[in-house]
């Protein structure tokens, strides 16, 4: 099967725990906000698939890549660190090197929450630009928006300032809204997440 790169794809990679989330929110937001489509391997959903084929098509799709690897913790349960982002910066990386045309046009960021802390537990990526965001959610839209503004050559989209305004603006509206449905935020499925910030983009343009 074909796969197309869409120009308008950012695959995200980056921690998907409790203490990420509001990290990853931003992420969405921001994206969403800039006018692009953010994709990550929590819409794969279907589970007779190969995770990893399913993970790879994703970044094949994607023109833009978002990864976070500062996830350099042991885990509480295993003891283990988690390597996935890293791997999957890897498997982005290489497209960049082996892939088509299209792959080799693949622009990256690549987010740590230490400055110059990945140089220390990954130092092949020596030489590569490595943004910092202090685990801080209106730093990493800064870092994010003017990656993408740069990266797309798109003019247009909102200052870091006042999209960190609107996302504080859904977040306390999708916090009400829940409250008053009984919806559990914390553990809303990443596309009904997207869907929800869709439709108030939608309703607030301005």
């Amino acid at each position: 099967m074909n796969i197309t790169i869409d120009n308008s794809n950012v695959f995200i990679n980056c921690p998907f725990d409790k203490d990420y989330l509001n990290l990853f929110r931003a992420t969405i937001f921001t994206i969403l906000d800039s006018g692009f489509l953010p994709r990550c391997s929590l819409e794969i959903e279907n589970g007779s698939d190969y995770r990893l084929s399913s993970i790879l098509s994703l970044i094949k799709e994607c023109q833009f890549g978002v990864h976070d690897i500062s996830r350099i913790e042991l885990d509480e349960e295993s003891n283990f660190p988690r390597f996935n982002m890293p791997f999957e910066l890897g498997l982005s990386y290489s497209a960049r090197h082996f892939g088509d045309d299209d792959q080799k046009n693949k622009k990256l960021l690549i987010l740590e929450s230490i400055k110059y802390s990945s140089k220390t537990y990954l130092s092949d990526i020596s030489g590569m630009d490595v943004n910092c965001h202090k685990n801080d959610e209106k730093i990493l839209i800064k870092e994010l928006r003017n990656w993408l503004l740069t990266a797309s050559k798109t003019n247009g989209i909102r200052q870091p300032t006042k999209i960190w305004e609107r996302f504080e603006m859904f977040m306390s509206t999708i916090k009400q809204y829940c409250e008053k449905d009984d919806v559990d935020l914390d553990s809303m499925p990443f596309l009904e997440l997207t869907h929800n910030m869709t439709e108030w983009l939608l309703l607030n343009k301005n």
